[in-house]
């Protein structure tokens, strides 16, 4: 359960899915653990489009450049 790896996906079910999602689940407080507070935002896609994940990632890091230049400067 602690490691994400890639399979011939020939075909994806319900099953798949859902174990794929069980192992997300068990790493996030490893990973939740390792990264410094704020550097991690969680993003449920089940009711945005691919567009709008997008431009949601972009702007949070366009948020985190923006925060490092602006600390840099004072």
């Amino acid at each position: 359960m602690n490691q994400i790896y890639l399979e011939d996906r020939k075909k994806t079910t319900i099953e798949r899915v859902n174990q794929l999602r069980a192992g997300f689940e068990h790493l996030l407080p490893l990973i939740e653990s390792r990264i410094p507070n704020g550097n991690l935002v969680r993003l449920d896609t089940s009711g945005i489009g691919v567009i709008e994940t997008s431009i949601f990632i972009a702007d949070k890091i366009m948020d985190g450049i923006y925060k490092k230049i602006l600390c840099k400067r004072k």
